[in-house]
């Protein structure tokens, strides 16, 4: 779903300033309306002083921000520029666009601003939505080869949003065939990129995916075979974000069949004639080893969630309200079927996430198609699955966007648990840039059965990457914890953590009435004052075994990996053992596995097992315990609701020590230093009156405990080894956070990072996790 520049562009809040139209600056288009067959020629120019490499034309509906119906970088393509460029024309097809009117605007990189005043144009076909153009140059020799059903399996390997010309060596590949040595690969959406309606521009594009050196070398392709499977998304389909609205689904359909390699007796191919099937759907049933009882063993099932997809917002079409569906009748119908099929476990292959929750923090709620209104069956298709307004899921594509048609998967999938058809479902799912693991806990339900945990992997990136703090209730989590007591359990306890000089490898319930953790620590280990959440009930994770590097994450979450330069996801089953393991890979990193869980093939998710991450081991490692003080404050209780602290909203009531001061509510620099955005955007709306004494000085220090600790020094540094560019943008980089680098350009202080002269930075100072150790801002 997600292109590299498409990702902030589908980001809810919009940040987009539109500046001033600059002297320098200018953008047309060489005719005011277009017709079928029409080349749309846009010509810029900027100053060369502003111009970057990364700099975009976008074409959007008129009036509407992004995501682009179109794009491409100022020097034409999908590839960033290898130079500036201040001026120049781009092409456009009129047949890759409907009948509507649109702007055509530059974007500048840093921060993804719109540069001045857009171009209009319109188009109209006579005739209609123009014909899609053939294909007509040959198909590679080089080919993909489909599984036999009924063959044994135990290690399914797979990736998705694969940019051939980015990959800069074999690594990946290498390590595929050499450790993984997988029994079948599965692509999952966008496995090349080329939107539009030119279907001889996708058939080169799949020629070149399979082509590529790397690939062709190690890759699936070569020699032995691995099988492959797999589904589409939205650059391969069609175009960004495009469902049943593309006019050349059956065209694009046939492509992606002769790229998969698949048989022309498969109903999808169009050897089938009028017979051929709509939708790359898809399902192949593999055999336990007879070494572990035979029989059907691996069950896998490729979703087409593209293709019979009705629009999840109005950009993309009209909104059809409840009725709003990710896939069409035939394959719900067909879907069902499917899961009644009996086998030891079942892997679901979506192109768009699955698990995430609907997001309900960044965008408001009739933005989505799928809304009916407060009483109807959206917000109840989110309340089925156990989930609120709490439950904080990705602003990217996914299925929470239709939420009504996720319940139904979810609970569909529930249901052929407790029925017996399966011991596990796990689902797998590319699109997002980023790799991570996710369990959710389905409440028991009359109609579906018992609780049950279902699991996903997302693999997603080869060879790019997405480092962004995006946020998932769902996403697995060694240990949770909510922020200040506020019962929402969506952050992950940082371990090990040093608190009043004791390191701790589990939640403690020093000084506190109940266990805690920190969730955001320094660079050296240390506790963040103010940074700490009460642990959920051990018996309340999802979590069996679990291994984590530690590397290449976001969020400060292990089980998110969104900075190395290329991953991919395995699923293996160990029939002997009795386990199936969710993997995710880094090949090019120190680490190459940096994420894995491990669950029990015919037991119980309850069960309790040793976590470790990295060489800590989570359950055996013995606790240092702290020595008690030789005398302790004596608090008052706090009387107030607990749910009234740490809302945003200052309560006086609250606002005394014994309540931490409204949980932070009362000062404007603890509010916003709250972890729950949500939270961040009600501070301040009923006024301030900060009463905490550590923060009622001129320099506020960040949001302490009622039990501040003086903070560790840290050692200086003769010489910066961090990249220029990532000091003083507006996000706290640990690394950097040294006198050398200027305590990362002033990104790790509150004041500092305010005061910088650059209001892009100040915007993500916002969103900033600070770890002040600036000793003239603390």
């Amino acid at each position: 779903m997600i292109s590299g520049l498409y990702r902030y562009a589908v980001i809810v809040s919009y940040v987009f300033q539109l500046l001033s139209a600059q002297s320098s600056y200018d953008i047309t288009t060489d005719a005011p309306s277009y017709s079928t067959g029409d080349v749309i020629i846009v010509s810029f120019h900027r100053s060369s002083d502003d111009a970057t490499s990364r700099d975009w034309i976008s074409i959007t509906l008129r009036g509407q921000s992004p995501p682009s119906i179109l794009w491409q970088y100022v020097c034409g393509g999908k590839t960033p520029c290898s130079d500036a460029i201040s001026s120049g024309t781009l092409q456009f097809s009129a047949d890759s666009l409907s009948d509507n009117d649109y702007d055509v605007s530059y974007f500048h990189n840093d921060g993804y601003t719109r540069i001045g005043v857009p171009a209009e144009f319109s188009v109209n076909h006579p005739n209609g939505d123009p014909t899609c153009s053939a294909a007509y140059g040959s198909i590679s020799s080089v080919t993909h080869v489909p599984p036999v059903e009924g063959s044994v399996l135990s290690t399914i390997a797979f990736g998705s949003c694969y940019a051939p010309s980015y990959q800069t060596s074999d690594q990946l590949w290498k390590h595929l065939r050499e450790t993984t040595a997988p029994d079948l690969w599965m692509w999952l959406g966008d496995n090349m990129y080329s939107d539009g309606t030119d279907m001889e521009a996708k058939r080169q594009a799949y020629n070149t995916a399979r082509e590529n050196l790397y690939y062709a070398t190690h890759g699936p392709v070569a020699e032995p075979k691995i099988p492959v499977m797999g589904t589409w998304d939205d650059h391969d389909y069609a175009a960004n974000n495009q469902g049943n609205d593309y006019s050349c689904g059956m065209q694009s359909q046939n492509e992606f069949v002769h790229h998969m390699g698949i048989d022309s007796t498969d109903p999808r191919h169009p050897a089938q004639g009028d017979g051929q099937r709509k939708g790359i759907y898809s399902s192949n049933m593999f055999a336990r080893p007879a070494s572990a009882g035979g029989g059907n063993g691996v069950h896998v099932i490729a979703l087409d969630a593209r293709s019979g997809r009705d629009p999840t917002f109005s950009s993309y079409g009209t909104c059809l309200g409840e009725n709003t569906k990710m896939l069409n009748d035939e394959q719900w119908e067909w879907l069902e079927k499917e899961l009644n099929r009996p086998s030891v476990v079942k892997v679901i292959a979506s192109g768009t996430q699955v698990l995430p929750p609907t997001d309900q923090s960044s965008r408001s709620l009739d933005a989505y198609c799928a809304y009916d209104d407060e009483a109807g069956t959206f917000l109840d298709a989110i309340a089925a699955v156990g989930e609120d307004e709490n439950s904080l899921g990705t602003h990217y594509e996914s299925w929470g966007e239709i939420p009504q048609q996720r319940a139904k998967l979810l609970q569909l999938c529930q249901k052929a648990i407790n029925g017996g058809s399966t011991q596990h479902i796990v689902f797998i799912s590319g699109d997002q840039h980023w790799a991570e693991i996710m369990a959710k806990k389905m409440p028991a339900s009359d109609e579906f059965g018992p609780s049950v945990v279902l699991h996903e992997l997302t693999a997603s990136g080869i060879d790019q990457h997405w480092n962004e703090p995006v946020d998932n209730s769902n996403r697995l989590r060694v240990r949770s914890a909510d922020y200040k007591g506020d019962g929402v359990f969506v952050n992950e306890c940082n371990f090990p953590f040093t608190y009043g000089g004791v390191q701790y490898n589990e939640c403690t319930d020093v000084e506190e009435p109940r266990p805690w953790c920190s969730i955001q620590t320094s660079s050296n280990g240390q506790h963040v004052t103010g940074q700490w959440g009460y642990c959920l009930e051990e018996e309340a994770e999802l979590v069996q075994k679990v291994v984590f590097s530690g590397e290449n994450t976001c969020t400060d979450q292990l089980a998110h990996i969104c900075t190395a330069q290329a991953n991919y996801g395995v699923i293996d089953v160990d029939w002997e053992a009795a386990e199936i393991s969710l993997k995710v890979f880094t090949p090019f990193e120190s680490s190459p596995l940096a994420a894995s869980h491990t669950i029990s093939l015919y037991g119980s998710d309850s069960s309790a097992a040793p976590s470790a991450i990295g060489d800590i081991d989570m359950t055996l490692s013995p606790v240092p315990q702290p020595t008690p003080p030789t005398s302790s404050p004596t608090y008052q209780p706090c009387t107030v609701k607990p749910k009234i602290l740490g809302n945003g909203k200052c309560n006086a009531n609250a606002n005394t020590a014994a309540c931490d001061w409204d949980g932070g509510d009362c000062c404007e620099a603890s509010c916003k230093a709250n972890s729950n955005p949500k939270i961040v955007k009600k501070c301040g709306k009923k006024g301030y009156d900060c009463k905490d004494p550590a923060l009622n000085t001129p320099f506020p220090v960040g949001a302490p405990t009622a039990r501040p600790t003086e903070p560790t020094p840290v050692p200086s540094e003769s010489q910066c080894e961090v990249q220029q560019k990532k000091l003083g943008n507006g996000k706290c980089d640990r690394a950097a956070n040294t006198a050398s680098c200027g305590w990362d350009g002033g990104d790790c202080c509150e004041l500092s990072c305010l005061a910088n002269p650059n209001p892009k930075a100040v915007k993500k100072c916002k969103k900033n996790k600070y770890d002040c150790q600036d000793p003239d801002y603390q």
